[in-house]
């Protein structure tokens, strides 16, 4: 992967950590992976956990955290831009407080 496109997507992803409010319930090994499809400009055109060890609650929360965050960040090289993608969300290395307001 290029550096120009792994800046790309640590932006989404750190983007949807910033937008996400953690479920009382989330483990803290929490595993998930979710497809996104976005228009263009960023904006959000569908998004689904497809593999995830967390509960209902949990997957409409990683699904409601990416909805916030819309319009996604768009790369600096827009030949990088994808419109359908794939990311792991995992819980980060930081205190599980999250305020749940976008950028």
């Amino acid at each position: 992967m290029s550096t120009d496109l792994l800046a790309y997507m640590t932006a989404i992803q750190a983007r949807v950590i910033r937008n996400w409010v953690r479920p009382a319930n989330a483990p803290d090994d929490l595993d998930c992976f979710v497809s996104v499809e976005q228009l263009p400009n960023g904006e959000i055109a569908s998004t689904t956990v497809v593999q995830c060890n967390g509960d209902d609650t949990l997957v409409r929360s990683i699904e409601e955290a990416i909805t916030r965050s819309s319009p996604l960040p768009l790369p600096a090289d827009p030949a990088l831009f994808l419109s359908s993608f794939q990311f792991r969300f995992t819980i980060p290395n930081q205190p599980a407080e999250r305020s749940g307001q976008s950028e």
